[in-house]
């Protein structure tokens, strides 16, 4: 009887603890964390200094991805669904392999689908995002659309779940360097910084105005840079801490150097 009683008050103690937990857990589920995508275009796991690269690669410096490292999860077996930028941002935004959409369809890397990758009825990150009243930003690189097919319109981020979009363009900026290609102007939904601002610092300034602007209220905000796809260009200070090198590759080292250090 004694054994009975001493059970039965345990396990009300164990169910008060349980309910409990359930009722803290519940309550941090019910907070909206805001989230911060950053896509780095074309980088490579051995562009980074946290995998402690050796020979050629040990050149590239990235001490404040390193830090950021030092306090968060670093994936050494995680993969892109593809190495190359389209196919792997189809994935990023709507959670599908990028063969869903026959992306890219052959070995010359064509993309012959109607929409070019999705179309306009694809769900997005961005509109799941916003069915669940986050504000949804768009900052860079978009390049899964084309700007001239009439097939896809509806296809723009802004058409896609994002209510604020900045420096948005098709693809390739042309230069890096304000004001910016011309074959991205009309697309850029940005009014450029005095000539001669690198791109990579104007979209990091616009998203860090983007987050203290919502900085009350969930948000989810998508920086996706134009780096370290060509063309291959670096501020010259940066240059010239690779000096030792053959030119090309003190751009080529120094460009990532920049570009992935907010």
């Amino acid at each position: 009887m004694h054994f009975c009683q001493l059970f039965r008050r345990s396990h009300i103690k164990k169910e008060n603890v349980l309910l409990l937990l359930l009722v803290n857990f519940s309550s941090v589920l019910s907070i909206k964390k805001n989230v911060v995508l950053i896509v780095i275009d074309d980088l490579g796991q051995q562009d980074l200094g946290i995998y402690k690269n050796k020979g050629a690669t040990s050149y590239y410096r990235t001490p404040n991805i390193d830090k950021l490292a030092q306090k968060s999860v670093v994936f050494k077996n995680a993969y892109a669904t593809s190495p190359r930028c389209i196919p792997s941002r189809v994935s990023l935004l709507t959670g599908k392999y990028p063969v869903r959409f026959d992306v890219p369809n052959d070995k010359k890397f064509k993309y012959n689908t109607p929409h070019f990758t999705f179309g306009p009825e694809e769900e997005t990150t961005g509109e799941a995002f916003k069915k669940n009243g986050y504000k949804t930003i768009y900052i860079g690189k978009w390049h899964v659309t084309t700007p001239t097919a009439k097939e896809n319109e509806g296809t723009w981020p802004w058409d896609q779940g994002f209510q604020s979009c900045h420096g948005i363009s098709p693809g390739n900026p042309g230069t890096h360097w304000s004001p910016y290609g011309a074959s991205a102007d009309s697309m850029m939904k940005i009014k450029p910084g005095p000539r001669g601002t690198y791109l990579t610092d104007e979209l990091t300034n616009l998203a860090n105005k983007e987050i203290w602007r919502n900085r009350n209220k969930p948000f989810f905000l998508v920086l996706s840079h134009y780096a370290v796809h060509e063309p291959i260009q670096a501020p010259p200070k940066l240059i010239k801490t690779y000096s030792k090198l053959p030119k090309f590759k003190r751009e080529y080292f120094a460009e990532p150097a920049k570009k992935t250090n907010m």
